[in-house]
C-alpha cells in the first residue's frame, strides 16, 4: 500500500474515532446513572485520544487530517438522543446505541487491518483496536445487566 492509500485508510479510522468520541460524550451527557455517565465520558475522552494519535500518524506520513466524523455518526447520535428521551429506560437505550456504534467501529478497524501498513502504523491501529474490543465488551456487559 502506498503512502496516499495509507493516509486514506487512516482517515477512515480517524472519522470512526471522532464519531466514537462525539457519541460517547453525548451518551454520557444523557445518561442518568452517575457511574454510567462517568464511564461513557471516560470512553469518549479515550476515543478522542485515539483520534489525536491517528491524526498525528497521518501528519507523520505527510498527510493532513480532515473531517470531524461521518454523517452516519451524526445521525446515529441524533437517533439515540431521541430514543433515550422517549423510552422508559434511557440508560438501556444509550447502552444499546453505544454497542451498535462500537460494533461499527470494530468493523472499520477490521476492514482497514486487512490492508498492508508500515509496522509503526499497524502497531498503532492494532493497539487501538484491542482497546475498542475491550470497550465493546464492557458495554455488552452493561447491556446484559439491564
Amino acid at each position: 500500500m502506498n503512502k496516499h492509500q495509507t493516509i486514506e485508510s487512516l482517515s477512515v479510522l480517524l472519522a470512526a474515532c471522532r464519531d466514537g468520541h462525539d457519541g460517547f460524550l453525548v451518551a454520557a451527557k444523557a445518561a442518568t446513572s452517575p457511574g454510567l455517565k462517568s464511564t461513557l465520558g471516560r470512553f469518549g475522552v479515550e476515543r478522542g485520544e485515539f483520534a489525536t494519535a491517528i491524526a498525528g500518524e497521518i501528519e507523520r506520513l505527510g498527510g493532513k487530517p480532515h473531517g470531524h466524523g461521518t454523517l452516519a455518526g451524526h445521525f446515529h447520535r441524533g437517533w439515540f438522543e431521541l430514543k433515550s428521551m422517549i423510552q422508559r429506560s434511557p440508560d438501556a437505550a444509550l447502552l444499546k446505541a453505544c454497542e451498535r456504534g462500537e460494533c461499527a467501529t470494530v468493523t472499520h478497524f477490521e476492514q482497514e487491518l486487512e490492508k498492508e501498513f508500515p509496522d509503526q502504523t499497524r502497531e498503532l491501529i492494532e493497539r487501538q483496536m484491542l482497546r475498542i474490543f475491550e470497550v465493546r465488551e464492557t458495554i455488552r456487559g452493561f447491556v446484559t445487566r439491564d
